[in-house]
């Protein structure tokens, strides 16, 4: 299903401080990516007393939908032009978060317990767990199911620290029966979500780099929302992003386990990917960032260049170390992975048939790419399947499935024996 954070904002209204509704000005709330949310003021006389800690701005758009500002920084003045070549001044408000349903009028710093987030891809992963299913796409990209067989064993998936994730799936029959799947993520009293901190993370980073290896292509929030005395909040903060997915999973020998039996897991091995996430993100992301590069099936050299990256890091997080080689990181994380996964060598033992001396000045082969024609596709491999290790180990996966839920992984295998009958025919 193509996905893509279209929810954009454009929303002119007027606004104002708490308490000071008859100092209120007219003005235009943008979300830019990246960047969050820009208040623009068209009056210059806004003069804003705010100190460092978290303020607030209200607001009602020309619809009269209410809106609260949070963590309002003023950024200036700027120059506005009108019609007729008049321009005139007012002043632009930096907007950490914007909630769209809502008046919020004392100071919070963002009380909402429960969100519900939407991520690119998630309705047909969990589909993939639907024991019976037929479906097809709408012009919108939605899920018209036509045939549905539903078993799951439970809506609640997981507990991150004290955090609960589970599953929240919307009915629609409007246009036949339409699915909707959302992750429905519950914060324990006193622990809220907030613009910054492990939950702020958990939303925005762990779970779509969790998602994204799952799934086999880049995961990314689409959607988030939250109800706050029955009231239907939509959330709007600077980690949102402009990005598609077009609906197409890469090969299946570059997802890190098989879909069907990963779904009940997350309770023993998404809580431990959360633990890990500051040891693995930099290689989870160079992982990420090949899996949703598009190169029309052919091989990519900076594809082998984000993973060296990738173990590099990987390497001096684990070891406290602020450089190290490929040499080492290859060494380090081999070692680990044959320590941890003791029970499944035929599968370990695979990752050794790298050559680390050979991949060990791989800035400088990649730059003398002629001499010794390295098989630049094989060792790309190999490293993949080193950095699928790595995840699993750092999830705690369990032993028992490894054999089960990794059989897919034989792409590079085919590239090991193209390279096996080079070498053969060469000598002969």
């Amino acid at each position: 299903m193509a996905e893509q954070v279209t929810r954009t904002l454009n929303m002119s209204g007027v606004w104002w401080i708490p308490e000071k509704y008859e100092d209120r000005k007219i003005g235009t709330l943008k979300w830019m990516p990246n960047q969050g949310c820009i208040l623009k003021l068209a009056d210059d006389s806004f003069k804003s007393q705010w100190d460092a800690s978290q303020r607030l701005i209200l607001g009602l758009n020309s619809e009269r939908v209410p809106v609260t500002l949070v963590d309002c920084r003023d950024i200036g003045g700027i120059d506005i032009q009108g019609r007729g070549n008049v321009t005139s001044y007012g002043h632009s408000i930096a907007v950490r978060c914007a909630l769209i349903g809502i008046l919020q009028k004392e100071e919070s710093d963002l009380a909402l317990t429960d969100l519900y987030a939407g991520f690119a891809g998630l309705d047909e992963y969990v589909l993939n767990s639907y024991v019976d299913y037929d479906f097809t796409h709408d012009a919108e990209g939605n899920l018209d199911i036509n045939r549905l067989t539903y078993s799951f064993p439970s809506y609640e998936l997981v507990i991150v620290g004290e955090t609960k994730v589970g599953l929240f799936v919307s009915w629609s029959t409007s246009r036949g029966l339409q699915l909707q799947h959302k992750l429905h993520i519950s914060f324990p009293r006193g622990n809220l979500y907030r613009t910054e901190g492990v939950n702020y993370q958990l939303v925005h980073d762990v779970l779509p780099a969790f998602l994204s290896a799952m799934m086999g292509h880049q995961s990314f929030l689409t959607s988030l929302n939250s109800r706050v005395a029955s009231v239907s909040v939509e959330v709007f903060d600077g980690r949102h992003r402009r990005m598609s997915w077009d609906g197409d999973s890469k090969s299946s020998d570059e997802l890190v386990m098989g879909f069907k039996s990963t779904f009940a897991l997350w309770s023993k091995i998404l809580p431990t990917w959360a633990t890990n996430y500051a040891t693995i993100s930099k290689l989870c992301k160079a992982y990420v960032r090949i899996l949703s590069h598009d190169e029309d099936g052919f091989f990519n050299i900076n594809e082998l260049v984000h993973v060296y990256f990738g173990l590099e890091a990987y390497y001096k997080a684990k070891c406290n170390a602020k450089s190290g080689s490929l040499k080492k990181a290859l060494e380090y994380t081999i070692h680990r992975i044959r320590s941890y996964f003791e029970g499944v060598e035929n599968y370990i033992t695979l990752a050794e048939e790298i050559d680390v001396n050979s991949v060990n000045h791989a800035r400088q082969v990649l730059v003398h790419a002629n001499e010794g024609k390295p098989d630049y596709q094989l060792v790309f491999q190999q490293l993949m399947f080193i950095t699928r290790c790595v995840f699993l180990m750092e999830m705690e996966y369990p032993i028992s499935q490894i054999q089960q839920d990794t059989q897919h992984w034989s792409l590079w295998q085919f590239f090991a024996d193209r390279r096996q009958q080079e070498e053969a025919d060469f000598s002969n």
